[in-house]
């Protein structure tokens, strides 16, 4: 078209030699809707028609550069390549334009002329960019569908195969070629799968999930998808579907990996036994394998711990863990019984005093735990008992990480890590004012709650082992005491009210005392038993409350427990008893005899 406009305009020029550009521009440029303008090598428009005024401003005697200085300088740069004539593409905000430019030599002008018609395609060079995206997408749809690690299927409404991709060739060991254009009911009939989710979708029109297995036994969950035209009209199924078979495979390598993973953690948690055992702590009850692992891995922190658990029960073992663990192992560790050193004291023991601080102190004044511990780590056991002058300073020691010697003004800084540990309940302490919410607070951090002995039960048995051997290997015996059923069922069954220590100096006694028989019963402290003991079998009492079978229990029991006594042999006691000798072992066993 704007070919023709070009020739409409040349072979309009008359010939006459009184020819003048603006007359063409009064009888013929307006009549075309295109821009047509005519500017000379320099760009000084000549003339113009209407188009050209409208879309672009142009005005006769005005320059292109001050009018349009990015089209002249697009097009300065078209003339420099051709200066005949060219044909360029002009983009101007969200319309675009195509110009043809002309050299022409009007009689009686002088110099060369430039004639530009130019053309808006600004709805075709959308129609072209909006089918280059929508080429563009199917590209990318199309590389989807090849790509795609699942199977997909696309059939007409007949349930007809139309396309599969590559991953449903792989999955069903076919060529894409073998179904193409065949139906799924053929498929069925051929054995080639046990069921078609594509009929269902066609006879339910509506998505549909299923479990179906191909020829070579492979387990696949299918999904068909119906599509809908703007009528409504089911015009294909879309279905995807994926191997199972290979979830299968990686369940059990998961299993595989669980079982191995238990077995490594159960040989850690051996490991950290022999460890624990080492240190004079055993742990097999879950409550206390907990708290060690928690000190265990808090230990390398900077952090302040505060120990709780009742009289006993191994708080100092605890802490002296928590050291070991720490990147402060090799410094020094000190323990401080904060109830054992007198309340007038007791700053001067912790934090030290100058020179002639008070009447008596030493004329070269004293260094303090806190000094003493620069580096390590200082346990304050029964924190309870710190009077409230002395929560002041470690207070402050807490917010400031320095202290101040009695008689003295000049801080010094110190770096000690600070372990806390009592048997008292200080959030009680605190309601009552007898300890400091703020120092409460500061020392509550990382709490530790050790469980009491009684609490323990699965280490019981494995603590009377640990201390009768370490007390035989002390007090140089020939061998570890070995206790009568009886005797460590009394010992097991006691709630160690005392925890630990009241085990440890239980089980120092019965090394010190036992000779070279067994340990019976009766060589257990009496405050320990749990249950009477009777020489005269004879003389039954009865408490008014003891259910009737748990009596002649405890009766049976004190038969054979004197019988055992008596008699050397089970088949001795049977035949005193009247029983048979399988009898009275079973007994024995019921009764931890």
């Amino acid at each position: 078209m704007i070919d023709q406009a070009f020739q409409q305009i040349l072979t309009g020029t008359p010939a006459d030699k009184s020819f003048d550009w603006r007359d063409v521009s009064r009888t013929l440029f307006d009549i075309f809707p295109y821009p047509v303008f005519v500017f000379d090598p320099q760009g000084l428009v000549s003339c113009t028609n209407q188009a050209s005024a409208n879309q672009f401003g142009l005005v006769p005697g005005r320059k292109l550069d001050r009018l349009q200085p990015e089209l002249w300088r697009e097009i300065a740069e078209a003339l420099r390549e051709s200066s005949a004539g060219a044909a360029l593409t002009y983009q101007e905000t969200s319309r675009t334009y195509f110009f043809r430019i002309q050299a022409v030599h009007p009689a009686r002008q002088e110099g060369d002329f430039f004639l530009c018609v130019g053309e808006d395609r600004s709805e075709e060079s959308q129609y072209l960019e909006s089918l280059d995206n929508s080429q563009q997408i199917i590209r990318e749809l199309e590389s989807i569908f090849e790509s795609s690690p699942d199977g997909i299927w696309i059939c007409d409404e007949t349930a007809r195969v139309i396309k599969i991709n590559p991953a449903s060739e792989r999955i069903n060991n076919i060529r894409a070629e073998e179904v193409l254009g065949r139906s799924m009911q053929e498929l069925i009939e051929e054995g080639f799968i046990d069921c078609s989710v594509t009929l269902e979708v066609l006879k339910k029109k509506k998505a549909v999930s299923l479990l179906q297995t191909t020829k070579e036994d492979k387990k696949l969950v299918v999904t068909g998808n119906p599509i809908f035209n703007q009528n409504g009209r089911l015009i294909r199924i879309i279905t995807n579907e994926r191997n199972i078979s290979d979830f299968e495979v990686l369940k059990n390598e998961l299993e595989r990996q669980k079982a191995r993973h238990h077995e490594l953690s159960h040989h850690l948690n051996e490991l950290q036994q022999s460890e624990f055992i080492s240190k004079n702590i055993i742990a097999h009850s879950a409550n206390m394998i907990n708290v060690l692992r928690q000190a265990v891995t808090i230990a390398p922190t900077k952090t302040t711990i505060l120990i709780l658990g009742e009289t006993g029960s191994g708080k100092g073992l605890l802490a002296n863990l928590i050291h070991q663990h720490s990147a402060r192992a090799d410094k020094p560790f000190i323990k401080i019984n904060c109830g054992a050193i007198p309340h007038s004291l007791i700053e001067s023991e912790l934090f030290g005093y100058g020179p002639g601080a008070f009447t008596g102190a030493s004329k070269n004044g004293k260094i303090g735990k806190f000094e003493l511990a620069h580096g390590g780590t200082i346990l304050l056991d029964e924190i309870g008992d710190l009077p409230q002058s002395a929560q002041v300073k470690l207070l402050q020691f807490l917010e400031e990480n320095h202290i101040t010697r009695l008689g003295e003004t000049a801080p010094r800084d110190l770096d000690v890590r600070i372990l806390a540990a009592t048997n008292q309940d200080l959030q009680e302490m605190v309601r009552q004012n007898l300890f400091r919410k703020d120092l409460y607070y500061r020392l509550h951090v990382v709490p530790l709650v050790l469980p009491a002995l009684r609490e323990r039960p699965d280490c019981l048995y494995s603590l009377i082992r640990h201390f009768l051997k370490h007390f035989a290997r002390k007090y140089e015996k020939k061998g570890i005491p070995q206790l009568k059923p009886a005797a460590l069922k009394e010992l097991l069954d006691y709630d160690y009210p005392g925890n630990i220590r009241e085990l440890i100096n239980i089980c120092e006694r019965l090394v010190l005392l036992s000779g070279p028989e067994m340990i019976q019963r009766d060589d257990l402290p009496r405050s320990l038993m749990t249950r009477a003991s009777h020489t005269d079998t004879d003389q039954v009492l009865w408490d008014g409350k003891t259910p009737l079978h748990k009596a002649m229990d405890l009766l049976e029991s004190q038969i054979l427990e004197q019988a055992q006594k008596n008699l050397k042999t089970q088949t001795q006691m049977a035949k005193a008893l009247g029983l048979n000798q399988s009898s009275v072992a079973r007994k024995l066993k019921k009764h931890c005899l």
